[in-house]
């Protein structure tokens, strides 16, 4: 198979970075998970970053994916 490079997930359930880290490790060379949005920008400063899967909404009840952006 292929290997896309380093994908970065920001996700803040667990479950869901787990689920990235197994399905996406034999397609992405490197899967990289955050629970914060807060530590994306260090973090690509830090890594080649060739794709992001981020959540949109961070805090419980909140549905306006605002946090997201």
């Amino acid at each position: 198979m292929k290997n896309y490079g380093t994908i970065l997930v920001v996700d803040d359930n667990p479950a869901i970075l787990t689920a990235a880290r197994i399905c996406l490790g034999g397609v992405f060379g490197k899967v990289i998970t955050l629970t914060s949005p807060e530590a994306i920008l260090a973090t690509m400063n830090q890594e080649n970053v060739d794709v992001v899967l981020l959540d949109m909404n961070f805090s419980k009840d909140v549905v306006s994916g605002q946090e997201g952006f």
